[in-house]
């Protein structure tokens, strides 16, 4: 019975199930606490007393019903992306790309390189699919609600001008350097290629949190 139950809890099935029950959990409690707070802020009517000598009602009033909107909307891109999600594991829409990137990687190459290709599509794939899929709702967050409430200060020239560029960065910067090290890395590290690979990972992500943010990142938004 044990031997039976092992076998059970490793297979692929199990596996994938338990894996999207708990993203569908996780999900679940997130939302909870959302229109908790959601539902908190709807009933405060009045200023906190601890505020009362930093903010005027008009303010607090305004503030509130932004907050409100935005975590309405928050709500609905949340309950799409879930979904989204739900359907691209149940359908094998992972597998599917990966396939695709497969007969799109160019020439021939050794096993490294043709991992290390296939790889780049994919994720190049992945983010244009994802850019498209979230273009409407950036588009409605920004034109339409920061915009009623007046937070708004991009221009749509800027917006897309904007777009592009963190696309480019993803991919060319990121993308393109990091994945390949990453690969090569987990390909020559043998028994310990998790520790490299862990390495390597804490390494870009410290570059990323300290160098990329102050350095690089500033000087692509010299307008913000």
């Amino acid at each position: 019975m044990a031997a039976h139950h092992s076998v059970f809890y490793g297979e692929p099935r199990f596996i994938f199930w338990a894996c999207l029950s708990f993203s569908w959990i996780v999900y679940l409690w997130d939302l909870f606490l959302s229109v908790r707070e959601y539902l908190a802020q709807k009933n405060a009517k009045k200023v906190p007393v601890r505020l009362e000598k930093s903010i005027t009602k008009e303010e607090f009033e305004k503030s509130r019903v932004y907050t409100l909107d935005k975590s309405a909307f928050s709500f609905f891109m949340g309950a799409v992306s879930q979904i989204e999600l739900t359907l691209i594991l149940l359908f094998n829409g992972l597998p599917w790309l990966w396939n695709v990137s497969d007969r799109l990687v160019p020439g021939e190459w050794n096993k490294i390189g043709h991992e290390i290709f296939q790889t780049l599509v994919f994720l190049l794939l992945a983010q244009v699919y994802q850019t498209l899929v979230s273009l409407p709702f950036s588009l409605y967050k920004t034109f339409v609600i920061e915009e009623r409430h007046g937070m708004n200060k991009q221009t749509v020239g800027y917006f897309f001008k904007d777009l592009v560029k963190k696309f480019v960065v993803f991919n060319v910067i990121i993308t393109n350097v990091v994945v390949p090290l990453l690969i090569y890395v987990i390909h020559i590290g043998g028994d310990y290629a998790f520790f490299y690979a862990w390495l390597f990972s804490v390494v870009v992500f410290l570059f990323i949190s300290f160098v990329y943010q102050d350095y690089i990142g500033m000087s692509l938004t010299p307008d913000l």
